[in-house]
């Protein structure tokens, strides 16, 4: 992730692998609250070999 370092970026995978987290975020959804869609130009080697 452009200007997020190894270990931020390790720590928002592990976040999002938490169904806890995951379940907050779809009752958020379900609820209204929604974010601006960002485009992905392309993903750091480090991540995906994770």
């Amino acid at each position: 992730m452009p200007d997020v370092g190894e270990v931020v970026a390790n720590r928002i995978f592990i976040f999002w692998r938490e169904a806890h987290n995951v379940a907050v975020v779809e009752d958020l959804i379900a609820q209204g609250v929604h974010w601006e869609t960002v485009e992905v130009k392309e993903a750091s080697e480090k991540l995906v070999q994770r």
